[in-house]
């Protein structure tokens, strides 16, 4: 759970600091610039993040008797 939240906040903090660079470029400006990179980050930090519990063998807690 806590990598998942380090990945997620990650990813938004690169999708707007991505957002300030590429949105004007692209013709996408204001809050929409932001709302769009921020749940764009979101989204690639959630992947990143559930790739790196699936490769890690973290895939939740332990059942005992299973």
């Amino acid at each position: 759970m806590q990598t998942r939240i380090i990945a997620s906040l990650a990813g938004v903090a690169l999708g707007l600091l991505s957002g300030t660079y590429l949105g004007p470029g692209w013709g996408i400006s204001g809050t929409t610039n932001y709302i769009v990179f921020g749940v764009s980050g979101l989204m690639l930090g959630n992947v990143v993040s559930l790739l790196i519990d699936v490769f890690s063998g973290n895939t939740g807690p332990s059942h005992p008797g299973s």
